[in-house]
């Protein structure tokens, strides 16, 4: 008896096991979601911030013949500004990639562990259909042996 409640509660420990497993991927993916929606937010800044920068830009060309030096002056500190924007920009994307990167590692370890987790209830099916096949069979044969001697 022993052996068929360790056969019955195995497949539901596995249904437990890959429950949990979903639940650790949906959670990996509401992490990466956030991610995401600041990258996002992240993209629509700097889009308005260059726009910005090109309407500034139009402006100190219009008044480039009247003020050569001050605007020469203006498109120095507005590079620098532009060039930090995207150092820090690059710096968040490394950052942001590599954060992704790391999850993509955790879903794969967790598609393995589901596949090893496949084979095993795999493994566990066909141990059941055996013992399943084994029984029917000596039910059957109780049943000729009763039929039998009913009949005699």
């Amino acid at each position: 008896m022993n052996n068929s409640s360790t056969i019955r509660s195995a497949p539901e420990e596995f249904h437990w096991g890959i429950s949990y497993l979903r639940e650790d991927i949906q959670d990996l993916r509401d992490q990466i979601r956030p991610m995401h929606q600041r990258m996002d937010r992240i993209n629509e800044s700097l889009t308005d911030r260059f726009d910005e920068f090109n309407q500034r830009f139009n402006k100190f060309n219009e008044s480039l013949i009247l003020r050569h030096n001050e605007t020469n002056q203006r498109i120095d500190e507005t590079n620098k500004r532009v060039g930090e924007i995207y150092d820090s920009l690059t710096l968040r994307i490394d950052e942001t990639n590599k954060r992704i990167d790391e999850t993509n590692k955790r879903i794969d370890e967790t598609n393995k562990r589901i596949d090893e987790t496949n084979q095993r209830i795999d493994e566990i099916n066909k141990r059941m259909d055996r013992h399943f096949r084994w029984l029917m069979a000596t039910l059957l044969t109780l049943a000729a042996i009763i039929i039998a001697v009913i009949k005699l």
